[in-house]
């Protein structure tokens, strides 16, 4: 095995490099493929890119397949409303070779993902205006034609079911594995957000659904790409702005909507709560310990008294 192969895991059907050159070859045969180099591994799907820059996604399995195939009818339509690119997928495929599912393929964007770029006041303050139109664009799509697209959908009412089937899944590992203090800040805090009455009270709408430093990218100081909508939803638009640490989100939501800003601010850490449980319900459904104990760490770190001011 190479050194490349072992930062790609065993679960996907496309897990190295020659299984990349393989599928691509044997589905569009017009493209070179004699350098391939691994990008990068998520949760869901593993990346490639060949020669010509074109990049290559590989759901990890059945479910982000179906996911994928939600992208490859969004993507076309959203791509020109938005005032920032988006993928477009030049190549799809369907199950081929060693590969059981779909692939999609489009031209690599510019930029660097966020998360590599030092956050100045000053790039916060040139970023922040452009992610905000950004999102105003993605919310304003038409909820009907979502639907009419099968893009999942959630009713604040489902969605608020949905965190807490999530709070509920991982109460007993959390119960068991961190201290007292912890576990009753948990508690605490998801009993509040339940009990709250504005945690339904807004408009559900299309949104990204993992937005975060990772999927944003960068080149001169100018958002040039936003990638992987494999969880874009209906739900909540507080969740766009969850993925972003304080700064930069409390300025992104100055300019997206002043006046609501607070309102959304106080939805949104509903959902930073969340990042840590997502972790632990994936790391138990995938069998991967190591997510589990990333939750767990993330579920001990949110509750530090120093966090809970949420400096902006």
């Amino acid at each position: 095995m190479t050194e490349t192969d072992q930062h790609v895991s065993h679960m996907v059907a496309v897990r190295t490099i020659e299984d990349c050159r393989s599928v691509v070859r044997a589905v569009f045969p017009e493209l070179r493929v004699e350098r391939v180099r691994f990008l990068a591994e998520g949760w869901d799907s593993c990346v490639f890119e060949i020669e010509d820059g074109v990049v290559f996604r590989f759901p990890k399995r059945k479910a982000v397949d179906q996911t994928l195939q939600t992208e490859i009818r969004l993507l076309p339509e959203l791509a020109p409303l938005l005032p920032i690119p988006i993928p477009k997928f030049m190549y799809v495929s369907g199950p081929v070779g060693n590969h059981p599912w779909h692939a999609v393929g489009y031209q690599k964007l510019i930029g660097e993902p966020l998360h590599d770029i030092p956050l100045t006041p000053e790039i916060v303050a040139e970023i922040a205006p452009q992610l905000a139109a950004f999102l105003k664009a993605l919310h304003e799509f038409p909820v009907g034609r979502a639907q009419a697209l099968d893009v999942p959908m959630f009713s604040p009412e489902q969605w608020l079911d949905r965190h807490k089937q999530l709070v509920t899944s991982a109460h007993g590992i959390i119960r068991d594995q961190v201290d007292a203090r912890t576990a009753g800040h948990f508690e605490a805090f998801w009993e509040k957000v339940f009990a709250d009455p504005s945690s339904t009270r807004y408009t559900p709408t299309l949104i990204h659904g993992d937005l975060s430093a990772e999927h944003v990218l960068i080149a001169d100081r100018q958002v040039t790409g936003v990638i992987d909508f494999g969880d874009a939803m209906v739900a909540d638009l507080a969740l766009d702005f969850a993925g972003f640490t304080n700064p930069v989100a409390w300025a992104i939501l100055g300019h997206y909507d002043r006046r609501r800003r607070q309102g959304l601010w106080n939805r949104r850490r509903a959902y930073v709560h969340a990042v840590p449980l997502h972790a632990i319900a994936a790391g138990r459904e995938l069998g991967l310990t190591e997510l589990v104990q990333q939750g767990l760490l993330g579920i001990r770190h949110l509750s530090e008294p120093r966090l809970n001011r949420e400096d902006r």
